[in-house]
């Protein structure tokens, strides 16, 4: 009889224990906004025109006007380079422009006219790019210099 009754009174214990101690279970959920890829493109080249093979650099300002040193002569028809973007119209996307690689002779150091934060009014804006061309003695002819465009939502 003695047994029945330890098993008896521990059911009760059991039974007085809150039941926070047993555990919980909570449903929670994910959120996420799907939005638009973005899409870029180039509507004009950069270009800066003629350029004396001297070492030394062209310097395009915001403007488009360049600004030779070293012995540089810069002439000719010169561009920053024009960029659109399309996606979620009332969005805020972040530019960065970077370095891909230098040709021997050859490296520009691209630049991104105005803020790196660019609204998306109506879902689109537009912005250009100029910078620096450090030219060391390459071998003449025309060149393309890449250099990287990164276009990411907020």
């Amino acid at each position: 009889m003695l047994k029945s009754k330890a098993v008896y009174s521990g059911f009760i214990i059991l039974l007085l224990v809150p039941e926070a101690l047993w555990g919980q279970t909570l449903v929670a959920s994910a959120q996420v906004n799907l939005q638009s890829p973005l899409e870029v493109s180039e509507s004009s080249a950069l270009n800066f025109g003629n350029i004396v093979n001297l070492s030394g650099s062209c310097h395009m300002q915001d403007d488009g006007e360049l600004i030779a040193s070293g012995g540089q002569t810069c002439s000719g028809t010169q561009v920053p380079a024009q960029f659109n973007i399309n996606g979620d119209a009332g969005s805020s996307v972040d530019v960065f422009v970077g370095v891909n690689h230098s040709i021997p002779g050859l490296t520009f150091v691209p630049k991104l006219v105005g803020d790196e934060t660019k609204n998306l009014v109506g879902g689109s804006a537009s912005f250009q790019v100029v910078g620096t061309l450090n030219i060391s003695s390459p071998t003449e002819g025309t060149y393309a210099v890449p250099y990287v465009v990164t276009v990411n939502y907020q």
